[in-house]
């Protein structure tokens, strides 16, 4: 059992040492509302997709020995009476974001080492 504990240590501390990075975006908000939007990570594309809350939609990126992390994100809400929350966590950073009724949605871009967010 000791031996099993040691190799998924091991494992473990190889993965960040390598560039292992976890990326995760989270949408929450009014229950039955729409959305649109996209991301984009380092290592990819532009991703388009929409969906309904409360389900949300969430990513979990993994990348081993890359440095993926979230370039830019944005959605948009089909009703703007409903409300609309980002969680984003990415390369050492978190934030989140909200679009209360009365606004269209949110913006997370990379700039430099930081992450500017919006509210439109």
């Amino acid at each position: 059992m000791k031996t099993l504990r040691s190799t998924a240590l091991m494992v473990i501390v190889g993965l960040f040492a390598t560039g292992c990075t976890i990326t995760k975006v989270k949408l929450t908000g009014t229950e039955g509302a729409a959305y649109k939007g996209h991301y984009r990570v380092s290592s990819g594309g532009r991703q388009v997709h929409s969906g309904a809350l409360p389900g949300g939609w969430l990513v979990y990126a993994l990348g081993v020995g890359s440095w993926m992390r979230l370039e830019e994100c944005e959605y948009h809400k089909a009703d703007t009476n409903a409300s609309l929350v980002l969680n984003y966590r990415t390369h050492g950073s978190k934030g989140v974001v909200t679009a209360p009724p009365g606004t269209e949605g949110v913006r997370v871009v990379r700039e430099a080492k930081t992450y500017q967010t919006e509210t439109f």
